[in-house]
């Protein structure tokens, strides 16, 4: 029931709710989401178990219980004919073979290798039960992975704080560079591991870095992903509605 409050928060919100702490409100992207949609949600999210829905099938009926359940709920954002868009960021998009960016939503293939856009993200697995893998963009050609830290005013591109209960990733931990369409991953913590495919990599070390290989950051798993940025959303004529508005079933 957790897990189905958190991915409906995060559908609405656009933001996964705080750990060990539940949401008193929020808003969502729409106005017209109902209030008691808002409070089913807040129930599934409630710190104490027995406070919430004693199964997904009570929080089922709950949602189906409400007035007019058909008329508030959200349309298709894109009508069937719509072009598809990129809903990857642009800043994490990029052409696998000269490493161009694209300038537009739209854009599918590069206009000078005329290749498919990609995109490339981390992955990360933590360790606590009540936390989901979470998808974090690269973001452009050079990415500091690490913990912020204000005080000294750092401030990584991917934060792993949230994730670090036990502060064993550095505030500055390595960095992943793009370079054309290739990656490297450079290590910059001398105290706290990094690792690739279970080996360790040594301090101020660069290591070329294909899709698809298991990375660790001190105790934290992490998996590094590169895809076609239209993948997810081919759109066929008979495919049905996605919930992002788009139509497809993959």
């Amino acid at each position: 029931v957790y897990s189905i409050g958190a991915t409906l928060y995060e559908l609405l919100t656009g933001e996964a709710p705080e750990p060990k702490k539940m949401p008193t409100h929020f808003r969502g992207y729409d106005a017209r989401i109902h209030p008691r949609f808002r409070a089913i949600v807040l129930k599934a999210l409630d710190q104490v178990p027995a406070n919430r829905y004693p199964t997904a099938n009570d929080m089922r009926r709950a949602l189906l219980d409400i007035p007019n359940v058909q008329e508030w709920m959200p349309r298709p954002l894109l009508p069937i004919d719509a072009a598809p868009r990129n809903l990857h960021p642009l800043y994490a998009s990029f052409c696998p073979a000269c490493g161009h960016p694209p300038k537009r939503t739209t854009a599918r293939y590069c206009g000078k290798c005329r290749r498919p856009y990609h995109t490339a993200f981390l992955k990360i697995f933590p360790s606590r039960p009540d936390l989901f893998p979470m998808e974090l963009y690269l973001k452009g050609r050079r990415t500091l992975i690490g913990r912020e830290d204000p005080e000294n005013e750092i401030f990584p591109d991917i934060d792993l704080s949230r994730f670090d209960e036990g502060r064993y990733v550095s505030r500055r931990h390595a960095e992943i560079e793009r370079r054309g369409g290739r990656f490297v991953l450079r290590t910059i913590s001398t105290t706290n591991p990094t690792l690739l495919e279970g080996k360790r990599i040594l301090p101020d070390h660069e290591v070329p870095l294909e899709p698809g290989v298991r990375l660790q950051f001190a105790d934290l798993a992490a998996a590094f992903i590169v895809k076609p940025c239209f993948e997810a959303f081919e759109i066929s004529p008979s495919d049905p509605i996605r919930r992002d508005g788009t139509e497809g079933n993959r």
